[in-house]
C-alpha cells in the first residue's frame, strides 16, 4: 500500500517514471538506495518527515538527522541564511504554509460586528477565537470554528479606543485590553466577563502590551514609559518602571528578559533584569510596528527595515525595504518566521514576502479583501487575522 501510495504521487513527473517502477517491483522500501529515498522525501512535507517517516526506522532517522538534507531543502524555499539543523528543519516547514497560501490552499473568514474602526487584534492560543479592540470601546470576539460573536457586557467597555491586545500561553482564556483611557481590563472569555480593572496603568493612552513572559504583563504608553506588572496580584501595581524614548511607546516586544520597543523616531532594547538600556538605535522615521524572531527583527512605518542580533542581544541594521507597498503608505502591522514574512498597511492590502539571499523581501502574493486601511495584524499556529478601518475582522487559516 505505501508503495502504491509514493507511485501515485509520482505519476505526474515523468523524470520519476524510473523510481516509480523500482517502487513498485521491490516488496520492503527499506531495500531502495539512499538516494531514491531522498527524492521521494522531497516530495513529503516536512511536519509528516519529522513527526512520522523519522520514526519509521533507524535508516530513515539517520537520513533525517542530516544536515545537508534540510539546508538544501530550505535554501530551495527561500534565502534567509539559517545555522543549524533545528532551523532549517523549522524554516522548511514554515515555508510551506507560504506555499500552501500560494497554491490556494488557506480558507479565509471575515467577520463583521463592529460599529467603529478596529485597531487592534489578537489571537487566543489554542482557543480558535479572535479578538478585535474598537474605536467605540468594546472589545469584540470571534469563535472562528462556529463564526459566530462571543458577547461581553456593554457596561464593561473602555472609555477610549481600544488600540492593544494581549494573551497569556499559560491561560488562554484570559485577555488583556489596553485602551486610550489609560485602562488595561482583564477578560475571561469563557465565562464571557470582565475580570478585573487596572485603572490609570499610565498617565497617558496605553498603546502597546505583552504578557508572553511568565507571570507578568509589560506596557508601554504615550507618556514614553514602559511599566512591568506581576500578574499574579495586578492590584499591586507596577513591578518595575522604564523610560526607554524621549517620545510615545508605539510598539514593543517581549522576549525573555528583554523588551524591544519602537518610538517615532527610535528602536530600544530594554533589559528588566537589570531596569536598564541595553541599546537604542536612532530611526529616520516613525516605528510604527515590529516583530522578532530567530535573531531578526523587522520594523514598519514608512518603510520595511531588517536588523539582525549580532551578540548579547544587540541588533545591528542589515537592509531597508522601501517598495513592499504603494508609495507613501505606511505599515502598519508585520510578521515573520523563517519561512515567510506578512505586513499589512494603509493601502488596504495585506501582503506575504519570501526572503531574498541579500536579506531583503520579495512581495509573492497579496490579498485585498479589505477596503479601507488594514490597522493591525496576528499570527499564532497557522491563523493569521487581520482588522481593518472598514470594521471588519479577517481570519486565514493555514
Amino acid at each position: 500500500n505505501l508503495c502504491a501510495k509514493f507511485a501515485k504521487s509520482f505519476c505526474f513527473n515523468i523524470d520519476c517514471c524510473v523510481i516509480v517502477k523500482v517502487i513498485v517491483e521491490m516488496s520492503n522500501l527499506l531495500d531502495l538506495p539512499t538516494d531514491i529515498l531522498l527524492i521521494i522525501f522531497t516530495y513529503l512535507p516536512s511536519e509528516c518527515l519529522i513527526h512520522n517517516v523519522s520514526i519509521v526506522c533507524l535508516q530513515f532517522r539517520e537520513i533525517l538527522n542530516s544536515e545537508p538534507f534540510w539546508k538544501r531543502r530550505y535554501n530551495r524555499k527561500s534565502g534567509r541564511k539559517l545555522n543549524s539543523l533545528n532551523e532549517w528543519r523549522l524554516g522548511c516547514c514554515q515555508s510551506e504554509g507560504l506555499q500552501r497560501i500560494l497554491g490556494g490552499n488557506a480558507s479565509l473568514s471575515i467577520f463583521k460586528g463592529s460599529s467603529a474602526i478596529l485597531d487592534s487584534v489578537h489571537i487566543l492560543p489554542g482557543k480558535n477565537i479572535v479578538a478585535g479592540g474598537s474605536r467605540n470601546g468594546r472589545v469584540y470576539m470571534w469563535d472562528v470554528a462556529s463564526q459566530k460573536q462571543i458577547d461581553f457586557p456593554a457596561k464593561s467597555d473602555h472609555r477610549g479606543w481600544v488600540w492593544c491586545l494581549s494573551s497569556h500561553k499559560d491561560d488562554p482564556t484570559l485577555l488583556y485590553s489596553g485602551s486610550f483611557d489609560s485602562n488595561v481590563r482583564l477578560w475571561d472569555v469563557q465565562q464571557q466577563s470582565l475580570v478585573y480593572c487596572m485603572r490609570k496603568v499610565h498617565k497617558a493612552a496605553v498603546l502597546c502590551m505583552d504578557c508572553s513572559a511568565a507571570k507578568s504583563l509589560t506596557t508601554g504608553s504615550f507618556d514614553k514609559q514602559l511599566r512591568l506588572f506581576d500578574t499574579r496580584d495586578l492590584t499591586a501595581g507596577p513591578v518595575l518602571k522604564g523610560r526607554p524614548h524621549d517620545k510615545g511607546v508605539l510598539c514593543l516586544q517581549v522576549d525573555g528578559d528583554r523588551v524591544i520597543s519602537g518610538s517615532e523616531n527610535s528602536i530600544s532594547v530594554w533589559d528588566w533584569r537589570a531596569n536598564r538600556q541595553l541599546q537604542l538605535i536612532q530611526t529616520n522615521s516613525l516605528v510604527h510596528c515590529l516583530h522578532y524572531s530567530d535573531g531578526l527583527l523587522l520594523t514598519g512605518g514608512k518603510h520595511l527595515t531588517c536588523y539582525q542580533e549580532v551578540s548579547n542581544g544587540l541588533f545591528d541594521h542589515v537592509t531597508g525595504c522601501e517598495d513592499l507597498h504603494r508609495a507613501g503608505a505606511k505599515i502598519t502591522g508585520i510578521y515573520h518566521n523563517l519561512g515567510m514574512a506578512v505586513t499589512c498597511s494603509e493601502d488596504k492590502t495585506v501582503k506575504f514576502h519570501q526572503y531574498l539571499q541579500n536579506g531583503s523581501l520579495q512581495p509573492v502574493h497579496v490579498l485585498t479583501h479589505h477596503q479601507d486601511t488594514v490597522t493591525k495584524l496576528h499570527y499564532n499556529n497557522g491563523t493569521l487575522a487581520m482588522v481593518s478601518a472598514d470594521c471588519m475582522a479577517s481570519v486565514l487559516t493555514i
